[in-house]
């Protein structure tokens, strides 16, 4: 027995490895895992080496961006509109300024089609509705003549039939000559014109206002009457 030991010994084993249980697979201690264990399998998951990207498709080809993607029609159509209803919500616009503004924002030509063509089903575009309130406006709050409304309607875009039927249904267009006198009375605060140059002042300023010659040269006349009774009373 004491030679079995002692050449065991002798043998270069070092105490305590006869009873040892070494690991036939490569000497790992009882309890580990070797590196072909699970901690070697971790740089694959889902069927992907480590540093694939994820985003790669199973046949190698990136997908584009979201931003790189083309827009579909409705799409298109539905930022044409968000356009269109932020520039409406300053102020009343006629079919001709939608577009334009849309235009200068680079939309397509069928997305602003189909944009103007929705809004006016629903109303929110009406040239006709448009043009009344524009020669309502710019009588009572301006004081404007026919000349002038008509060719702020114009630039405008509204198309000239709009622009006629909305000048020939003016409520106010027969009391035109009265409209000029209150032009005159609310601009010289019932002071009479004293001279011929204060007299051609008072012309221009209804030329300005888009007031016809002949209208204008009776509206003074009226006006310097009206003064001249009110001194005499």
């Amino acid at each position: 027995m004491r030679g079995l030991a002692t050449g065991g010994l002798d043998g270069g084993l070092e105490p305590g490895t006869l009873f040892s249980n070494p690991d036939p697979a490569g000497g790992a201690e009882p309890g580990r895992r070797g590196r072909g264990g699970r901690r070697g399998r971790k740089g694959r998951r889902g069927g992907r080496t480590a540093g694939e990207d994820a985003s790669t498709p199973a046949d190698g080809e990136p997908s584009p961006p979201a931003s790189e993607r083309p827009l579909t029609a409705e799409e298109r159509l539905q930022h044409a509109l968000k356009l269109a209803y932020r520039h409406l919500t300053k102020r009343d616009r006629t079919v001709a300024e939608v577009r334009t503004h849309l235009e200068k924002r680079e939309v397509d030509e069928a997305s602003i089609v189909a944009a103007l063509a929705e809004l006016r089903e629903f109303r929110y575009l009406d040239d006709e509705r448009y043009a009344a309130r524009f020669v309502e406006d710019k009588r009572r709050l301006e004081g404007w003549g026919h000349l002038r409304i008509e060719q702020g309607l114009r630039r405008t875009g509204i198309d000239r039939e709009i622009v006629d039927r909305a000048i020939a249904e003016d409520p106010l267009r027969g009391d035109e000559a009265e409209l000029a006198v209150a032009a005159l009375e609310a601009r010289l605060a019932g002071r009479a014109p004293e001279d011929d140059r204060a007299r051609q002042k008072a012309l221009r300023l209804l030329a300005t206002k888009g007031y016809a010659l002949d209208v204008a040269y009776a509206a003074v006349r009226t006006y310097e009457r009206r003064c001249a009774e009110r001194e005499d009373h």
